[in-house]
């Protein structure tokens, strides 16, 4: 069966095969590839004088065009989403977290919750190093302060990423890679 001129098809072997490009989003010259460019315009980019582009599906995945109930309008070419996502804390759903602590076996309740948690035996009892900084040590959980006491806002701040900086995320839904392809030469596809 032959392929219409600007259909794409995917294929699981890795070559192109004859009368198919790859469709990786290159500027083909009009002249050249002037029945293609019949058919595709610039839907794809392009100046539409000396050059025009094919789709690129090596980072998209394919979504139909149009629309549906409740749906976004789709056109031709139009490219959305993105690889990766940087959440802010807004984003993030409302959440807790529990911080256990294990006192020390000690006389009377009033005696445990105004103890001091032993260095190296207990996290508050561990020094804190500020920003990566090892001279800058500092003590999570400070001497004669009451059951009630703020900690250092390093010892519960957020951290992730590079220099705690907020790093994208992947964001693509699971995926298997194949090539895709433009069809070249084939029959000329005429509307219904």
């Amino acid at each position: 069966m032959d392929g219409f001129i600007g259909e794409v098809r995917a294929f699981a072997f890795g070559f192109e095969p004859q009368g198919w490009i790859l469709c990786d989003g290159r500027a083909l010259a009009i002249s050249q590839y002037s029945v293609l460019y019949s058919v595709l315009g610039i839907a794809f980019g392009g100046d539409g004088t000396s050059n025009f582009q094919i789709p690129n599906l090596q980072a998209y995945a394919v979504l139909g065009t149009g629309t549906g109930p409740g749906l976004t309008s789709r056109t031709l070419g139009s490219q959305y989403g993105s690889a990766g996502v940087a959440l802010s804390v807004a984003q993030l759903p409302a959440h807790v977290h529990t911080l256990t602590l294990q006192l020390a076996k000690l006389a009377t309740v009033a005696e445990a919750t105004l103890a001091t948690p032993a260095a190296g035996t207990s996290w508050l009892g561990r020094p804190l190093v500020l920003n990566g900084n090892a001279g800058s040590v500092m003590p999570a959980y400070l001497t004669g302060q009451h059951f009630n006491t703020t900690l250092h806002p390093q010892a519960i701040a957020y951290a992730g990423g590079v220099n705690n900086q907020v790093q994208a995320h992947e964001n693509r839904q699971p995926f298997l890679t194949m090539g895709y392809y433009v069809c070249l030469e084939g029959v000329y596809p005429s509307p219904a």
